[in-house]
């Protein structure tokens, strides 16, 4: 059990490497890399509606590809295991509508209270090994596990934002897969 400072679990290959281990160093080591963000909670105070789609397409289109990019199977896995109601799930992919802060004298009127996890793991299948000893690049290992089961920290953002926990701006604030202003 170790840390070591990147901005994704796939990318602590580039890092490991840079520091001069050889790729079989590596896929005989790992078994499973975690990256993890700490967002801002909306605040349960003065938690109002507002329709994403309107007020920030960009991250409404994102947050759809994201999710969108996921085998049926575990997209519906997922909404089972986080408890995400279909009122949630409707009202997000079907009205863009989410949930922030008002701003009220709780939060401190930023809209926000306490903190919630993002966080993304990467188990080291034999499949991501074998990529490794191929000397794929970060960015290759991360879109083969995406396509086929991980979920990033991009994704785990949007699910908790579709649970009304956070939004969209935070999410795409921390996990910066993406080049928003």
């Amino acid at each position: 059990f170790s840390t070591i400072h990147t901005n994704s679990a796939a990318e602590t290959i580039t890092r490991v490497l840079n520091m001069g281990a050889k790729p079989y160093m590596i896929s005989g080591t790992f078994n499973l890399v975690m990256a993890q963000r700490l967002a801002r909670k909306v605040c349960d105070h003065c938690k109002i509606e507002y329709n994403v789609k309107k007020e920030n397409p960009e991250f409404y289109k994102a947050a759809m590809e994201a999710i969108g990019s996921m085998k049926k199977e575990d997209l519906i896995k997922e909404l089972k295991l986080r408890w995400i109601s279909q009122e949630q799930w409707n009202k997000f992919t079907k009205e863009g509508i989410l949930y922030k802060g008002k701003w009220c004298e709780v939060c401190e009127w930023t809209g926000y209270k306490w903190r919630v996890g993002l966080y993304e793991m990467m188990e080291y299948t034999d499949e991501i090994k074998n990529l490794l000893l191929q000397w794929k690049t970060a960015f290759e290992i991360e879109a083969w596990a995406l396509k086929d089961w991980m979920l990033n920290l991009e994704r785990d953002g949007v699910f908790k934002a579709i649970k009304w926990l956070t939004t969209l701006d935070e999410v795409y604030r921390l996990t910066k897969h993406k080049n928003y202003k």
